[in-house]
């Protein structure tokens, strides 16, 4: 039966009943004040300054007619500290091997060189947006027929963890989702897209939504962070007490979004009593997992971040997700790469799988990032807990003191593991002497063509 759509109202109008609900002061993006007649129009950023930023500057390598474009490591620079001298070892790599691609390589080394002159390519600025615009905890799942799972069981029947780079990638994509540009600026594709698909299901009246489009648009709003629209479609939900995993599922999300805890935990209780035998695009040995993760983990978590007390600033330890896991070695110490028998056994086989998923749901959660690392370090994969480390400190503006310990433990534990004969040179100075050597030679062949060519135009003009 269809309802009367003028006597029901649309989730805009809906919208506007949300002086009821009790607005977080540290967030913008639910507060009704903050609201505009497209309720899912983006708000203007914050005006908050940071320290320092986090930038990446370009280089290319041409090989015949095959031009390379790269990107180096996200370099920090300190606050007043210019871009220019710390982008010079990859301009002059650009002078060097960048040209001599055919027919895109002075057009990509050109464009790389003026990249890199005004500064390069500004990473913190992004991420920064993001965590300030963005609640900053969120764990539980979010579920949509057109969400399908990025995990793939592997050989011992867990999820396999997505590899480190794709997870990146992926982790700042979702980031970004729930970010307003700023004023002025176009929204990245992939959250116009996001806005493009929600638009038309806002219009519709409450009672006219099927059980799936509810679903997807929770889901959306959820991912695009307008928790102030999603409040009251899933309120009306739990109030009808009608029993679907996914709008339960999301609805403990969107409390736990609003650091309403008890209430989430509540949601997320009911919910996994509630998990369906199938799920849209999952398949038996996804399913199981992911239901492994909602009862096991999800609720787990929920349970530990309503059980502190509040507090100012960055917690000093990371969430005790896997019962006491310390990542100490056997002799009580923290050592890079080692893991006592003792926490060896209280963590599971696919424990990096899991925490990538639980950040996914939950990007701007820096605490569960720290954690991630700390589990990568205990892998013995210390490049990429080193990566993790430096970008909760750098860009994430997240650090206490066993993380800045732990930080400086990996990278002593990386440069223990460089051969002693490597190299003269560390990489950065060898970087700028090659780059020297080769920009000078382009110099002094650049000047004997010109010379060239004047004296033939000189002969041209004599005969």
């Amino acid at each position: 039966m269809t309802a009367d759509p003028a006597s029901h109202p649309t989730h805009a109008e809906a919208n506007s009943e949300s002086s009821a609900i009790p607005p977080r002061a540290s967030t913008s993006d639910d507060s009704p004040a903050g609201i505009s007649d497209n309720p899912i129009a983006p708000a203007p950023p914050p005006n908050r300054q940071t320290d320092g930023r986090t930038v990446q500057f370009e280089y290319c390598i041409s090989l015949g007619i095959v031009t390379l474009q790269c990107q180096s490591e996200p370099i920090h620079l300190a606050p007043g500290e210019r871009a220019f001298w710390r982008s010079l070892p990859y301009q002059f790599v650009n002078g060097l091997l960048g040209w001599w691609g055919v027919p895109w390589g002075p057009l990509l080394t050109l464009r790389a060189m003026a990249c890199n002159l005004f500064g390069g390519i500004r990473l913190a600025g992004l991420i920064l947006l993001a965590l300030l615009l963005c609640p900053t905890t969120g764990h539980a799942g979010i579920y949509a027929p057109d969400l399908t799972p990025l995990f793939e069981p592997g050989s011992t029947g867990t999820m396999t963890p997505l590899p480190f780079d794709a997870f990146r990638r992926e982790l700042a994509d979702r980031m970004l989702l729930g970010a307003p540009p700023a004023e002025g600026t176009p929204d990245i594709p992939a959250r116009q897209e996001l806005l493009n698909r929600t638009q038309p299901l806002l219009g519709k009246p409450t009672a006219d939504l099927t059980i799936a489009e509810m679903e997807t648009l929770s889901a959306n709003l959820l991912r695009l962070r307008k928790l102030d629209v999603a409040f009251p479609l899933l309120r009306q939900f739990s109030r009808d007490r009608r029993a679907n995993f996914a709008l339960l599922a999301n609805l403990a999300a969107l409390h736990q979004l609003r650091e309403e805890y008890p209430a989430a935990v509540a949601a997320q209780e009911i919910a996994r009593s509630e998990f369906p035998d199938e799920l849209p695009g999952f398949t038996p040995e996804q399913r199981t997992w992911y239901k492994r993760l909602e009862r096991e983990y999800v609720l787990r978590l929920l349970r530990l971040r309503r059980s502190e007390p509040p507090r100012v600033g960055p917690a000093e330890t990371w969430d005790d997700l896997f019962a006491g896991v310390t990542f100490l070695d056997d002799a009580g110490q923290y050592t890079p790469g080692q893991l006592a028998a003792s926490d060896r056994e209280k963590l599971p086989a696919d424990a990096i799988a899991i925490v990538q998923q639980l950040l996914l749901w939950s990007p701007e959660d820096s605490r569960l990032y720290w954690l991630l690392a700390e589990l990568y370090a205990a892998n013995n994969e210390l490049q990429a807990a080193s990566r993790i480390l430096d970008e909760c400190v750098d860009s994430r503006r997240f650090q206490n003191s066993t993380l800045i310990d732990h930080r400086h433990r990996i990278r002593e534990a990386i440069q223990a593991r460089i051969p002693p004969d490597e190299s003269f040179l560390p990489s950065r100075e060898r970087t700028l002497i090659v780059g020297m050597i080769g920009g000078s030679i382009m110099l002094v062949l650049l000047v004997l063509q010109i010379r060239v060519t004047l004296r033939r135009l000189r002969k041209r003009r004599q005969s």
